[in-house]
């Protein structure tokens, strides 16, 4: 597998499951690891470039100020965005969903994703080079009868995957 030394990469939900094990694979490959998440992180990485940065980014400004965060401690670049964190719904149908479980999906699993990729942009599209990677499931490209919200976002986040990966290929925003 490539070395990345010396990249910088965002981890969301770096705390645990998908996104731990994604920043632990990172450090191994020497990248510089800016973690975000709403949980503490409690994992040994000691003498590792990582920096943690707990935050709750449904809340206005806050992924900006993360990248913010990001850009003052590793400089102004940043090659890999990795969105893994994510939360699954009720396995609620659509004649049993709660708006409020709707909203807070949507909100983790997709408008979040969407929000750090137009605040990474800008230094993608400034290095011309970039690569953006949202972790989806098998509900990003299926149907469930159950499961509606999850499977709503992970649709969406797929196809603002394909929309974020020719801007950062050719370098601006088709």
């Amino acid at each position: 597998m490539a070395s990345f030394a010396d990249k910088v990469v965002i981890v969301t939900g770096c705390s645990s499951g998908i996104g731990l094990a994604t920043t632990h694979l990172f450090l191994e490959r020497k990248a510089k690891v800016f973690g975000i998440d709403v949980s503490p992180f409690t994992a040994n990485v000691s003498g590792a470039p990582f920096e943690f940065h707990q935050a709750d980014l449904t809340t206005a400004g806050a992924t900006e100020t993360a990248v913010a965060a990001c850009i003052a401690k590793y400089g102004p670049r940043i090659d890999v965005l990795v969105n893994c964190a994510g939360i699954s719904d009720g396995w609620s149908s659509a004649d049993t969903l709660k708006d409020s479980e709707w909203e807070r999906v949507m909100l983790i699993n997709l408008t979040v994703p969407v929000r750090l990729m137009t605040a990474v942009l800008p230094a993608m599209k400034e290095q011309k080079a970039g690569a953006i990677v949202n972790v989806c499931s098998k509900a990003g490209v299926s149907g469930a009868a159950a499961g509606i919200a999850y499977t709503a976002s992970k649709h969406g986040l797929v196809g603002r995957y394909a929309i974020s990966w020719i801007a950062i290929k050719d370098g601006h925003w088709n």
